[in-house]
């Protein structure tokens, strides 16, 4: 942002509080489009959030804000983690109002007919700045620019730089079918793929210390004594010769529940291999116990997301109870299991079926450890 000198006598619409960006012109589909590189800061004093309000303002287009979202998004511009490059994809404004800004072109490339080099001036002190109906329009991100400029306590401006995407000679009926497009579109990536990517950044003994859970499903996977060895699929297609038993996600779901209720010194970090090694004995058992139910998915529950959370409720009450005593070989598992009366068929011989989700979980484990101590559990108290 620049600061002009006035001179006397003299109207000039750009003269102060102007702020300069410098773009290209051109179409995206059927959009036309400005887009290019500017300072977060300066992209979001320029810019305010069209945000619906069923009373004050039922026209509006934007959601109503997040503000741990929106803090969580300063936080990650205004500071660079060791060894960590950061990015962000382009902040699309809606231009409105032309009253204020004024896009005067540069020049034209050779052979380059559709695209045009152009620089923006936008007069702060003439255009509309408000939530109702602003000259720029946050059609797509609104929680990244909403402490960028430095307004709010605390929050200083961030003059880092981010690419932008101004459209342009749009209704307001086509922003808000914009707006709906890019927001209907996009999916969150699924809970599977988010572990294959933290897997994949981290390993070994920064795994283990920032996501000890995960940490102990990738041990499941790769030691050639467990029963899950090689056969978990992590995320994404399945390869045709492959014969995985269960996915990571629901593992990890299971093994959240086991650790999560155990001891803490079992948890510390100098304890973390040999716990690994404990919970790889169990579920050797657990194969042994219902070798049936173990292989065959389509009949039996207990290779489910809802069997490893019963499975995972029952391994943490063993291997506390076992550790007093112990007694944590892949035979005192498989003794203690060969305790419980328990049948994982889907559909049992009465007609009813196995109850399934968290709860199905907390009521499966209920019944299992009923047959061996008569001890209930409250799952809520494992989470």
């Amino acid at each position: 942002m620049t600061q002009v000198k006035k001179k006397k006598g003299v109207s000039q619409p750009f003269t102060q509080n102007v702020v300069r960006l410098h773009a290209i012109k051109s179409k995206a589909l059927d959009v036309d489009c400005l887009r290019g590189f500017a300072k977060l800061s300066d992209i979001a004093r320029i810019s305010r959030a069209d945000e619906y309000d069923e009373i004050t303002h039922p026209d509006g287009i934007q959601r109503e804000l997040n503000i741990t979202h929106a803090r969580e998004a300063y936080g990650y511009a205004a500071a660079q983690k060791p060894g960590e490059k950061r990015i962000w994809p382009e902040v699309i404004l809606g231009l409105r109002d032309k009253k204020g800004v004024k896009i005067e072109s540069v020049g034209q490339w050779k052979g380059q007919k559709e695209i045009c080099p152009v620089t923006i001036k936008v007069d702060l002190g003439e255009i509309k700045l408000n939530k109702i109906d602003p000259t720029f329009s946050r059609v797509d991100g609104n929680h990244r620019l909403y402490y960028a400029d430095g307004s709010a306590k605390k929050f200083q401006a961030l003059d880092v730089m981010i690419p932008f995407c101004i459209i342009e000679n749009i209704t307001r009926n086509e922003e808000v079918l914009i707006f709906k497009t890019i927001n209907e579109k996009q999916s969150k990536l699924r809970t599977d793929h988010l572990l294959r990517i933290d897997g994949q950044i981290m390993k070994g003994f920064e795994l283990m210390k920032k996501d000890p859970i995960l940490w102990i499903v990738t041990e499941l996977n790769m030691n050639n004594v467990s029963p899950f060895f090689k056969l978990i699929h992590i995320a994404g297609r399945k390869a045709k010769e492959a014969s995985y038993i269960i996915s990571q996600k629901s593992l990890y779901d299971g093994i959240r529940l086991l650790y999560r209720s155990l001891d803490v010194t079992l948890k510390q970090t100098q304890n973390l291999k040999s716990l690994a090694e404990i919970i790889v004995r169990y579920f050797n058992a657990v194969a042994k116990k219902w070798p049936t139910a173990w292989r065959d998915s389509s009949k039996y529950l207990l290779m489910s997301n809802t069997g490893l959370q019963a499975l995972g409720i029952v391994g943490a009450k063993l291997i506390e109870r076992m550790v007093l005593t112990k007694t944590l070989k892949e035979d005192d598992f498989l003794n203690e299991l060969n305790a419980i009366q328990f049948s994982w068929e889907k559909i049992r011989s009465d007609g009813t079926r196995l109850p399934t989700g968290r709860s199905g979980g907390e009521i499966i484990a209920n019944e299992m450890l009923k047959s061996m101590t008569s001890t209930e559990v409250d799952l809520n108290k494992l989470l």
